[in-house]
């Protein structure tokens, strides 16, 4: 990846003010940093919700809540709750 490095510019008075390493585009590479770590964080977080829906327990699902639909006291972006399952209604679509 491309930066500036650190920078160091005198304004001035000749006083060196320090400036953070940059992309080419301009922008802070902690600000990339902390962007490229959310984004991780995300994929993880979706990557493991469905791999838990994979071998979850008949019977329960996870579900997902819209961002404008959680809260403060609720932030979760996925919840488990149970589903109405029998066993005659999954047999009955797939073996005819």
């Amino acid at each position: 990846m491309d930066s500036t490095g650190f920078l160091s510019i005198s304004d001035e008075r000749g006083k060196l003010i320090h400036h953070p390493p940059r992309t080419k585009e301009g922008m802070p590479l902690h600000d990339l940093a902390n962007s490229l770590f959310v984004d991780l964080v995300t994929f993880c977080e979706d990557f493991l919700v469905f791999a838990y829906r994979i071998k979850i327990f008949k019977g329960f699902e996870i579900g997902y809540t819209d961002e404008h639909k959680r809260t403060a006291e609720n932030p979760c972006k996925y919840g488990l709750f149970m589903v109405n399952y029998t066993e005659d209604q999954y047999s009955d679509s797939t073996h005819g």
